[in-house]
């Protein structure tokens, strides 16, 4: 896949709004931020919400409107894209919300100028453009995403399989199969690597005591940290603090 941004912008519309048929010399990616948003294209009539992202192929007339009494605020994004993917769907779902961080990010940066302004700019379109493509092509992980936030959320807590199953709307069997497919690890295993992540960085972090930050990561006790970190990372907690210091970062 290679794209070539063009770019980028955020319009605010004082309902009813009404854009006729028309088209671009360019793909658009659109994401509702506020309100919501019709189109009709290729024969369809789209309604599109806070977090869902409109897509509108080069050359393929379509219009646009919204209803009264309802607001809309959206951010676009144009550009080239050689190698696009066939079917690409004209409707999406900010399930995680990367797209809108990455719409952001190019936002804030249009106000750059430096010499790495346009490299940078590029460089997150394509990211913007690859998460556009999981969230059609990989649909499955996006439940992976979802249990991994509900887990960190709740860090110092314990979770049980029944739990992380019902948070992904799956049967325990199903969810447990399908996850270690797609990770690698039990969700479990997970578990306690997100356990180890988030003890690490309070380890670099800050200067709490170790068996503070095996509660506040849901270790338990410091004995038990020690273990889970000698088993994830082949090294103890008071080697990574230690390691971290004396590199003065």
């Amino acid at each position: 896949m290679t794209s070539r941004f063009l770019g980028i912008g955020r319009q605010k519309q004082i309902a009813p709004w009404r854009l006729g048929a028309h088209s671009h010399p360019f793909h658009e990616i659109i994401l509702i931020l506020e309100g919501a948003q019709y189109a009709y294209i290729s024969g369809q009539k789209i309604e599109a919400t806070e977090g869902d992202i409109l897509f509108y192929p080069v050359h393929i007339s379509h219009a646009e409107w919204t209803k009264p009494g309802t607001p809309l605020e959206s951010a676009f994004l144009s550009c080239e894209w050689n190698g696009m993917p066939k079917d690409v769907p004209l409707k999406a779902r900010d399930r995680c919300g990367r797209i809108r961080i990455l719409m952001e990010w190019l936002l804030a940066e249009r106000t750059s100028h430096n010499a790495l302004t346009p490299a940078l700019m590029q460089a997150l379109c394509d990211a913007l453009l690859t998460q556009f493509m999981s969230l059609w092509m990989c649909p499955e992980q996006d439940y992976v995403e979802k249990v991994r936030r509900q887990v960190r959320e709740r860090i110092h807590e314990p979770v049980s399989l029944d739990w992380m199953a019902d948070c992904a709307g799956m049967s325990k069997f199903h969810f447990v199969r399908q996850y270690r497919k797609l990770t690698g690890r039990t969700p479990m295993e997970d578990v306690r690597a997100l356990r180890v992540e988030y003890a690490r960085d309070l380890l670099m972090t800050t200067s709490l005591p170790l068996k503070v930050i095996a509660g506040k990561a849901g270790m338990g006790d410091q004995y038990h940290m020690s273990r889970l970190f000698k088993r994830l990372t082949g090294t103890s907690p008071g080697k990574i603090r230690s390691r971290h210091a004396s590199s003065g970062t």
